[in-house]
């Protein structure tokens, strides 16, 4: 396979991330479908280096389907026999219907071709599935098929069922944009990341990002989105602030600022903020440790943002140092911020 492609990225993704960027692209006006036939293209271009033999290609309901659907018509109008197997009846968007049905003949599992193959390239799944999950009907009998051919097997993004006990091995694993988390392992076998045609601005915050957050429940009350606090200030009072506001804003119900007395008094409060006066007045101490200890025993803590305005006197880093203790002892998970890194 040629590896005159972009090198990987040093850092690894999340899978969910690909499904973000997906929508910011879309919101720069990058249509989803141009990006699942440059995907598909360069699938198949990689397929036909690795092979002069036929070539069969699993596709599953989603947009990793989608991929395989593009491949198969490109490799078919190469002239290279290929064949195609479906998972589902139908395919899941319209992008990957279309996909389908422009790439010909499509067998449906439990039908499969010939084993005459000697290439097989896996796009049942990739970044749609979950990190770890056991494989079920009809994507795990595809895959124990697949494993079974004994010929090598290509991945489109991320090898299917990776990290879980039914991974679906690749020989080479084609991944989008930058690796992704697991592709380091054996599983994967040589990763080859290959860029996709949209802008650096789809890593930028947009529409997409609001998937990262559950959506709002027609019937939700008044704490089924969190209880969130955030401590900081003293010397300074607009970060926790801002802080808080973005939490709000991103869908958490009950935001507690909690700051010294003179910080608190320093700001004019929005109503969807909590105020916490800590017994501290001009920064935090271990004066204020009883108060924080209260609120996340009793009161239902669930989260701690902690640092931003804090500043970095030694009381206070000592401060923070027995909270990050006292949320460690009571499970909250933490977001170590500003000033209070150098805790």
């Amino acid at each position: 396979m040629s590896r005159a492609m972009r090198e990987p990225a040093c850092w690894e993704m999340f899978w969910p991330e690909v499904a973000v960027l997906d929508c910011n692209a879309n919101a720069l006006g990058i249509e989803e479908a141009s990006l699942m036939d440059a995907a598909g293209k360069r699938l198949a271009t990689a397929a036909r280096e690795m092979t002069e033999g036929a070539i069969v290609i699993v596709c599953g309901p989603g947009n990793n389907g989608g991929d395989g659907f593009v491949a198969a018509r490109y490799l078919r109008e190469w002239g290279i026999d290929t064949s195609v197997l479906a998972s589902h009846t139908e395919s899941r968007g319209a992008s990957a219907r279309a996909a389908r049905e422009a790439a010909g003949e499509v067998l449906v599992w439990p039908d499969a071709p010939i084993e005459k193959n000697s290439l097989l390239i896996d796009c049942l799944l990739g970044a749609g599935a979950i990190p770890g999950q056991t494989l079920r009907p009809p994507i795990g009998g595809i895959a124990a098929w697949a494993d079974e051919l004994g010929i090598p097997v290509m991945a489109c993004d991320i090898p299917t069922g990776l990290r879980g006990p039914d991974v679906l091995s690749a020989d080479v694993t084609l991944t989008f944009h930058s690796m992704k988390q697991g592709l380091t392992s054996p599983e994967a076998g040589e990763v080859t990341v290959v860029p996709l045609p949209w802008p650096a601005e789809v890593e930028d915050c947009g529409p997409g990002d609001a998937s990262r957050y559950p959506p709002l429940a027609a019937n939700a009350r008044k704490g089924d989105r969190g209880r969130l606090w955030i401590i900081g200030g003293g010397p300074y009072h607009g970060a926790p602030m801002l802080a808080g506001m973005a939490a709000a804003r991103t869908g958490c119900d009950l935001v507690h600022i909690a700051m010294p007395s003179a910080a608190v008094a320093r700001v004019e409060w929005p109503a969807t903020l909590i105020p916490e006066v800590l017994p501290d007045e001009d920064m935090l101490t271990d004066a204020s440790l009883a108060y924080i200890s209260e609120a996340f025993g009793s009161r239902g803590t669930q989260a701690l943002v902690i640092g931003p305005g804090l500043g970095r006197d030694d009381a206070t880093l000592s401060a923070v140092s027995e909270i990050l203790r006292m949320s460690s002892d009571n499970g909250i998970p933490v977001v170590i911020d500003a000033d209070a890194i150098s805790a």
